[in-house]
């Protein structure tokens, strides 16, 4: 049994594999510090984006291929932190590094889906839409760039998308969490429950000119958008409005959502929004993170 403190601050069902977005192992992650600092009786675990924790009992073991960062209000040789690498195992009720075989159940593999499955019978009409929109899209993700608003100030950006899935049939709900920035976008009813999260917001001091070379974009201190995420909110809302294309034509079932998180880069908005309940009857969450190096710094 997991212990309950940690079960009730994280929500980490036994055996499940998660992941997690905000906030990341350090450097990104010095507001978990203080977060810890305010709250001693708490446990920080920073998730790097390729990486996930496998959870049985009371122990976890970390996958993937980074870190993951442990926030435990102790000072670990100068550091408020250490790092946990892929197969270290960690025990969250005395809160130690362990050892020894956790024995989890790994996800099966599956043979591929049958011509006849929905999913894939789909797959032709989700592609035809997402290029017959293409244009479209590009144009939002430059007005994105262009705006370059940070976090928790994303007013035309959210407002941006939101406007667009609202034309594309969702129902919106605007200002989620109490978020003026956020919003949710949904789709369809009933079970499975499929969230797609996107973001859309900018960093302070990446002043960039709309060319392939580092070129500052007065004024310099201006802020832009990294790590590709201009375009993370309108991949993840193209990819929801082709899906919800198909659960209007009847060819797909279910409750599609789109999540519009802002302050991603930093402000750890979804987890404003995960305390809010947002997230609490998603069968599954689908984030777009880009691995290719950041091309406006």
């Amino acid at each position: 049994m997991m212990a309950k403190r940690v079960r009730r601050r994280f929500r980490l069902p036994p055996g499940r594999c998660h992941r997690s977005a905000p906030p990341g192992p350090a450097p990104a992650g010095y507001d978990l510090v203080e977060v810890i600092d305010k709250k001693p009786g708490l446990l920080g675990l920073g998730i790097d984006e390729p990486t996930a924790i496998v959870v049985k009992g009371d122990r976890f073991e970390v996958i993937g291929k980074s870190v993951v960062g442990i926030y435990d209000g102790k000072d670990h040789d100068g550091k408020r932190y250490y790092f946990l690498a892929p197969g270290d195992q960690f025990d969250l009720k005395v809160r130690k590094r362990v050892a020894g075989e956790l024995k989890v159940s790994r996800v099966p593999v599956t043979t591929a889906p049958k011509p006849s499955d929905p999913a894939q019978s789909t797959k032709p009409a989700l592609e035809e839409f997402i290029k017959a929109h293409a244009d479209s899209a590009w144009e939002m993700a430059l007005k994105i760039w262009d705006w370059a608003e940070v976090g928790y100030q994303e007013k035309r950006s959210a407002a941006l998308l939101a406007d667009v899935m609202e034309a594309g049939g969702f129902k919106v709900e605007r200002g989620v969490a109490g978020i003026p920035t956020s919003f949710i976008a949904s789709i369809g009813s009933g079970k499975p429950v499929i969230g797609i999260l996107g973001e859309y917001d900018a960093l302070p001091g990446l002043s960039q000119q709309a060319v392939p070379v580092r070129q500052v974009r007065p004024p310099r201190d201006r802020p832009a958008t990294a790590a590709a995420i201009t375009s993370f909110g309108v991949a993840s809302a193209s990819a929801s409005l082709a899906l919800g294309q198909q659960i209007r034509d009847g060819k797909l079932k279910g409750t599609l959502r789109f999540y519009g998180c802002p302050a991603e880069e930093g402000g750890s908005a979804k987890a404003f929004m995960v305390r809010a309940h947002l997230f609490d009857d998603c069968d599954a969450g689908a984030p777009l993170a880009s691995f290719e190096p950041e091309r406006s710094r």
